[in-house]
């Protein structure tokens, strides 16, 4: 599930930026901050964890309000607050997490 993207070197500043990013409820607005603030860009860890914390915000709300028609989607709430802590976690620890799927999407997409 991890993998080293760059050879830069990752610093405390990256690691806790990152695991902002996956944060629940305020991950979108750092991993939006990222993308946007070229000092923030030009940091290869930061804009992985950014593309990666916004897709999968993204998908996971789809999939939320989908399922929340028939009232399973508020199930899942707990579940993918808890993925996001683990990858904020994997983030803070220094590692290159993908998320199955999106991380592929970013990078086909030249995103990342």
């Amino acid at each position: 599930m991890s993998e080293t993207v760059s050879s830069a070197p990752v610093t405390d500043a990256d690691r806790t930026m990152a695991m902002w990013a996956w944060m629940p409820i305020v991950g979108g607005l750092v991993a939006i901050y990222i993308l946007i603030a070229e000092e923030q860009r030009q940091h290869p860890f930061r804009k992985f964890h950014a593309v990666n914390s916004l897709l999968f915000n993204i998908a996971a709300g789809l999939v939320i309000t989908v399922l929340s028609i028939v009232l399973v989607g508020l199930c899942l709430l707990p579940v993918i607050w808890a993925y996001q802590g683990y990858v904020a976690y994997k983030a803070y620890q220094g590692e290159w997490t993908t998320v199955p799927g999106l991380t592929d999407l970013a990078r086909n997409q030249g995103w990342i």
